[in-house]
């Protein structure tokens, strides 16, 4: 650690020397735009990142391409304070990435709510889709928002919100690029990508669009101590995309009272991310899966004091997995749909101070409509419909919502923000859901005060819910997993107090809270059966701290840190799996056509899981648990105004991954020391 910590400090001050050589310049630069940074995450309006409601980061499009990151969990890890992006579902479930945040464990159903432009882009009731979160790409993303704190606004599994706003609507000309990569403990070359996007303005509309496509031969298991209980050959076992193609479209009026969207990712990763148990990556096993998203927005009214959106949109989804089960092939194909209405307005008036409030009506339907067992012979699969076998029943389930949300400020300084959200569930499975969660209420109260220009106090409560999932009540037939129909909602509930100062080049911010999680839904066995149950109550304390400076609005510095103690009141220990200490931050300098970046997070140990007993669940990996750091580094430069080239460093240290991946003590590292080559191009 210490030849880690002095390369790091190293690199800071080299880099941070060039930053300081333009200082004369300083003075005469604008870094407007830059405490004025604007988010839409918060409360479906557009506000200035400091005015907004919660604990909010606004991850931009520069900041991607300065340290050149390929998905989406890249720039989570180093740019999101307390947040854990790792490849795994802890406890028991896939083995894909996983997003954490502020010591919120979950299982199968994560409590993040992915939004595609202040859209669904998955099932919002449970939050369900192929393949989680892994590998969203991010050629086409202007920016990505992030709200920490749970916004009932958005309903279930809002607990924490990442916006993803795309550049289908705005993007002039076409931009495409390629890259590829080497790693130094897989095969060469590891990965290769291929980007497009492009857009154009025509008399009264503006289309855009975007494609990208990607595979990852993965790292072979051979090399990592922890390897669960599988006795194969470890070469076998591989974390990579085989192949994967995203593809996205926009229509949009040119007064904006139009528009339409839509989003299509089909994935085939390789079988050891199928979870469950470590499968081999070679048939028959294996795990793909495909998602369609598309809403249409027609605003009927829009002026500066009000406006009304009706938005209709669907999410279907697909996935087909064949695990290694009790060393036996078994599998199943799901399909399943969401659909939605939903009628939005928004109203500026005043009444005692400036108000801003946001109504909405919501009707969604959501239903598993077929499934398919697969079933080894020995020599093949038979394909079986059977009612018994199925991995979850064909149900549908019907949710209302409907919500308010006011921001009144009361005096330039001071402003109050007041809501609350009723969702009202039936249908499912003909009999609704267990009698407290028929209906749930949602509240969300902050406060703001800035008492000076640059200085701001914040306060928030909020509370939000998240209903069983399907596989959760009505279980997983032909993976013995029992459902448990008298699941109560998962509720989490926020206090946090927070200060935050900025003035031109720079800003901070202290955040203190505390969560309490309710009803986690987790997997237990009982005499030798698995099924899902409500556990004990979880009390997360912690602060976050955060520092931006930029040098030059080109040249910026950051260091996040987050401390923070999840504590289970049932086993009357701390919470596993989660680091109690986050540390991100790096560096970007540009000077002229050159750019220089690194970027770094530290997760401190983790807990490991113990049996009911108190002996350890992971004796092989007793040495693996300990801290984490990762370092990686990136070259930009611009050959001509329209090509430029990048050569980056993921994992400079080649620092090994010490993150058990659940209770069957495998360890899939994060890739080893990798290194990329890419080039980009626009025409002028």
């Amino acid at each position: 650690m210490q030849r880690i910590a002095a390369f790091t400090l190293g690199l800071l001050a080299m880099f941070a020397n060039a930053a300081y050589a333009d200082k004369e310049q300083l003075e005469e630069l604008d870094f407007s735009d830059i405490i004025n940074m604007k988010v839409t995450v918060a409360s479906r309006t557009e506000e200035r990142l400091q005015d907004a409601a919660g604990s909010l980061v606004v991850i931009s499009r520069q900041q991607i391409e300065d340290m050149h990151a390929h998905t989406l969990g890249e720039v989570l890890r180093v740019f999101v304070p307390g947040m854990d992006v790792v490849p795994t579902y802890f406890n028991y479930g896939d083995r894909v990435e996983g997003i954490y945040s502020r010591g919120l464990l979950a299982d199968f159903d994560q409590q993040v709510l992915i939004l595609y432009n202040g859209k669904n882009r998955f099932n919002e009731a449970t939050g369900e889709g192929p393949l989680g979160a892994i590998q969203f790409t991010l050629e086409n993303i202007e920016r990505v928002e992030v709200s920490r704190s749970p916004i009932p606004l958005y309903g279930a599994n809002a607990m924490t919100v990442i916006n993803l706003v795309t550049r289908e609507p705005n993007f002039e000309g076409v931009q495409a690029g390629i890259d590829s990569s080497v790693d130094e403990h897989g095969d060469a070359p590891e990965q290769k990508r291929f980007s497009l996007n492009w857009g154009r303005h025509f008399e009264k509309w503006h289309l855009g669009g975007s494609a990208q496509y990607y595979d990852d031969s993965g790292q072979p298991h051979s090399v990592p101590a922890g390897r669960g209980g599988y006795l194969g050959d470890a070469d076998t076992l591989r974390d990579g995309t085989r192949s994967a193609v995203n593809v996205a479209v926009n229509a949009r009026s040119q007064d904006n009272a139009f528009e339409a969207e839509a989003w299509y990712k089909a994935t085939v990763q390789d079988a050891f991310l199928s979870g469950l148990t470590a499968s081999p990556s070679t048939p028959p096993y294996e795990y793909t899966g495909s998602a369609l998203a598309a809403n249409a927005r027609y605003s009927p009214v829009r002026s500066e004091q009000d406006k009304l959106d009706l938005i209709l949109g669907v999410t279907s989804t697909y996935w087909r997995n064949i695990a290694n089960y009790g060393g036996v092939p078994v599998g199943y194909d799901l399909n399943d749909y969401n659909l939605y209405l939903e009628a939005i307005n928004q109203v500026k008036f005043t009444a005692d101070g400036r108000h801003s409030l946001v109504t909405g009506l919501k009707i969604e339907r959501e239903a598993v409509t077929d499934t398919v067992t697969y079933q080894w012979t020995g020599t093949g699969f038979i394909l079986n419909r059977d009612p018994g076998t199925r991995v979850t029943p064909l149900v549908a389930r019907q949710i209302l919502a409907a919500y308010a949300e006011d921001t009144w400020t009361i005096s330039k300084p001071f402003s109050v923000l007041a809501g609350l959200r009723l969702d009202a569930y039936g249908g499912f499975h003909g009999q609704g859901l267990a009698s407290d969660a028929s209906t749930t209420l949602n509240p969300r109260v902050a406060v703001k005060y800035a008492p000076v220009e640059g200085f701001t106090l914040k306060g928030l409560y909020a509370s939000v819910f998240r209903p069983p999932g399907t596989a959760e009540q009505l279980g997983a037939a032909n993976f013995s997993l029992s459902g448990n129909p008298d699941l109560k909602s998962e509720q989490v509930q926020t206090f946090e107090l927070s200060a935050a100062v900025g003035q031109g080049r720079w800003r901070a911010q202290l955040t203190g809270f505390h969560n309490l999680y309710r009803n986690r839904i987790g997997v237990v066995t009982v005499n030798g059966a698995t099924m899902y149950e409500n556990l004990a109550l979880n009390r997360v304390w912690g602060a976050d701290a955060e520092v931006f400076y930029y040098f030059t609005p080109n040249s910026y510095f950051w260091v996040q840190g987050t401390s923070l103690r999840a504590f289970d009141e049932g086993s009357d220990e701390d919470v596993p799996f989660l680091p109690q200490v986050y540390v991100n931050g790096g560096i970007n300098v540009r000077r002229g056509k050159l750019n220089l970046n690194a970027v770094a997070f530290f997760r401190g140990q983790r807990p490991l899981a113990r049996a009911a007993d108190g002996t350890d669940l992971f004796p092989i990996n007793r040495g693996l648990s300990g801290t984490n750091f990762n370092l990686s580094t990136a070259v930009g430069y611009e050959i001509t105004p329209q090509l430029k080239a990048y050569f980056s460093t993921e994992n400079v240290t080649d620092t090994a991954n010490v993150v058990p991946l659940g209770v069957d003590g495998l360890v899939v590292p994060l890739h080893g020391r990798t290194y990329w080559l890419g080039v980009s191009y626009r025409p002028l």
